[in-house]
């Protein structure tokens, strides 16, 4: 029997088609702007270091590098680290091995979200060099330095890397 033109159901294959196109679209559409917000959820509460579920991606948030930091090993180029966080920034405050009281370095900062991908980079401007420096965990949950220094004030030394692992106090 053919359909009435009251008769709202579509009867032909092309109508069949174009009612499940649209609605595919219409779910891709949803799926599209879920992911956006999410996308942009993950950004927002990530990069400021809040740990939730999303932000794992197997690898650390601010929180694991925060607080104070000790070199058990007197002969350290690195004595010890406090890491605090302000927003999205991450405070590194460094002492280095000096004689007779360690030297202090200041601070550096740095984007508290670099943690979220498992480091954090730093550098400090001495005045007769530069350190740049990479935060990262080792062994037992350790924090494990990378420096590169780099000497500034034309006195010929060398530039030189070296490695420091530091304990949570």
């Amino acid at each position: 029997m053919p359909a009435s033109a009251a008769d709202p159901t579509p009867k032909s294959l092309a109508a069949r088609i174009a009612v499940w196109t649209a609605s595919l679209l219409a779910f891709a559409g949803l799926i599209d702007a879920a992911t956006t917000v999410l996308t942009k959820t993950e950004s927002v509460t990530c990069g400021i270091g809040i740990s939730l579920p999303w932000c794992g991606r197997g690898t650390r948030t601010i929180a694991d590098f925060t607080g104070e930091w000790i070199n058990k090993n007197p002969a350290a180029g690195i004595t010890r680290i406090s890491i605090d966080q302000r927003l999205d920034e991450a405070i590194v405050h460094a002492w280095g091995a000096c004689h007779p009281t360690d030297c202090d370095w200041g601070t550096a900062q740095t984007k508290a979200s670099g943690a979220n991908y498992g480091s954090l980079r730093v550098k400090w401007d001495h005045g007769f060099s530069t350190t740049n420096a990479i935060l990262t965990f080792g062994e037992e949950n350790r924090l494990e330095i990378r420096i590169k220094d780099h000497f500034t004030d034309n006195s010929g030394r060398p530039d030189y890397e070296s490695v420091d692992y530091l304990v949570r106090k």
